[in-house]
């Protein structure tokens, strides 16, 4: 165990404990944040709860490495937060996958996840909001549960680990077309033909993946900045619905003549203050839902209907699928609630998290007869000044 320096008058009462068993990992936050905190190192979970025996539970906030030799950083944190409950738990590594970021809302209840390698600005900002907690906890001693208020944090974190390999498809999507398009472009048609039908299909192929992924990058950043900074919302635009709706049913990866399946009626189009992308992304996994509910089915079927109000606007989705699981029925927004049996609980969260950064609200319902789900997704109506155009 190292600590950095001792609490004295001279320097604020916050203490932080970073657990890690990279040496050079822990000479570099003790260096970086010795002169804010009182830092104390060390290499295990269990050296990290000889500590806090030793100082009978007064440290502010514990920052843990999530894979480590002997037992995990949930494990760890799921122990501090049932003995040190006023503690404020942070996550880190470089690992990120659902399971781990599940386990540590459900079990550890994490107050945020911090991404390896650390962005030292996005580091400092969760440092010194897990402190500001703690002095509030300390004040009102009633911290914070894992829940949907843990889910913008999780969000941010899943979309910054997404952000570089996104950016690497993209990129080489784009050297594999360019090295098509010239091996194409020096194929002969007419001595040539099914090479040169082949080369296209690879460059048609090589297109379209880079455009999902600059797509699925544009729509990571959007996440990230949302849920790491509430004023992202300043950036929200008047747009219509319309728009989001055509862009997910037009590029949404159909299975076989699964397209046909789908019928929509945009004629009673609305404006909403919020931003395209982000929309699109709830439109496209609330039409997945539905066509994976309806692909089980002799008649499937899936209507999106557009509907103006005097309070509020409306998107309706319905689907010919079974409805809502009884078991998940009522929990159906809440973080890792599912009712697919490889379904991760974490979509309709992030589509309600998103409808309501908009100011609006999602519902979901099944009705008999005729058996069919609705998902019913609200919006406010823009303000003249509420956003610009």
């Amino acid at each position: 165990m190292n600590a950095s320096r001792s609490a004295s008058p001279d320097h604020p009462a916050i203490t932080l404990l970073i657990v890690d068993d990279e040496h050079q990992a822990l000479k570099y936050f003790a260096r970086l944040f010795s002169s804010d905190f009182e830092v104390i190192t060390c290499q295990s979970a269990e050296e990290a709860e000889a500590i806090f025996e030793a100082r009978q539970g007064k440290i502010s906030v514990i920052v843990s490495d999530h894979q480590m030799p002997t037992t995990t950083g949930v494990t760890l944190l799921a122990r501090v937060k049932e003995r040190w409950p006023q503690t404020v738990r942070l996550l880190t590594t470089a690992y990120a996958d659902t399971e781990s970021l599940a386990a540590s809302i459900n079990e550890a209840s994490v107050h945020r996840y911090i991404a390896k390698p650390w962005d030292l600005d996005h580091l400092r900002d969760v440092l010194k909001d897990a402190s500001q907690t703690y002095a509030r906890n300390n004040t009102n001693p009633t911290p914070p549960v894992g829940g949907a208020s843990q889910l913008p944090p999780l969000v941010g974190a899943v979309a910054h680990e997404l952000a570089t390999p996104l950016l690497s498809i993209e990129m080489t999507s784009k050297s594999i077309l360019h090295a098509v398009r010239d091996q194409l472009a020096v194929t002969p048609a007419e001595t040539q033909p099914d090479m040169a039908v082949t080369l296209d299909r690879f460059a048609r192929a090589a297109q379209r993946i880079g455009e999902d992924a600059a797509r699925a990058r544009r729509l990571a950043r959007s996440l990230a900045e949302l849920a790491r900074d509430s004023t992202a919302r300043s950036a929200f635009m008047r747009i219509t619905i319309a728009q989001c709706v055509r862009r997910a049913v037009e590029s949404f990866p159909y299975q076989d003549s699964e397209r046909s399946t789908v019928s929509m009626d945009l004629a009673d189009d609305f404006s909403f203050v919020g931003t395209e992308v982000l929309m699109t992304a709830v439109m496209t996994n609330v039409l997945s839902n539905a066509l994976d509910a309806t692909r089980k089915h002799a008649d499937p079927r899936v209507w999106i209907e557009l509907k103006r109000g005097d309070t509020y606007n409306s998107v309706f989705v319905r689907d010919s699928g079974s409805g809502v699981p009884q078991h998940i029925e009522g929990s159906e927004f809440k973080p890792f609630v599912t009712g697919k049996d490889d379904g991760t609980g974490l979509g309709l969260s992030i589509c309600d998290w998103i409808v309501r950064s908009f100011g609006g609200g999602i519902a979901l319902r099944s009705i008999t007869p005729p058996a069919v789900t609705e998902l019913e997704i609200r919006l406010p109506h823009p303000s003249p000044h509420a956003a610009r155009t």
